[in-house]
């Protein structure tokens, strides 16, 4: 569900449906925020899980930190054009 938040646009309907804070036009530095620490918990967790004995994947962990970072940049970038 992580994924489907941050690959969907932000229009009105969404937010009000999913309550979708990243989706905040008021103040744009909580979601750049949440977003970057969630990536930050994100890449520890998956270098933990590949130093376990434990079979897990890698891919969907990099594909989910690789959404997190690319859609703060996104927002930052449409901060940086308003």
């Amino acid at each position: 569900t992580l994924l489907k938040l941050l690959i969907n646009d932000c229009d009105s309907d969404l937010i009000v449906r999913t309550g979708n804070e990243i989706c905040s036009h008021t103040d744009a530095t909580k979601p750049i925020t949440n977003l970057l620490v969630t990536s930050i918990v994100f890449f520890f967790l998956a270098i933990w899980t590949q130093g376990c004995r434990i079979p897990a994947g890698l891919f969907i962990p990099v594909l989910t930190i690789g959404a997190l970072i690319g859609r703060a940049l996104g927002i930052g970038v449409l901060l940086l054009h308003r």
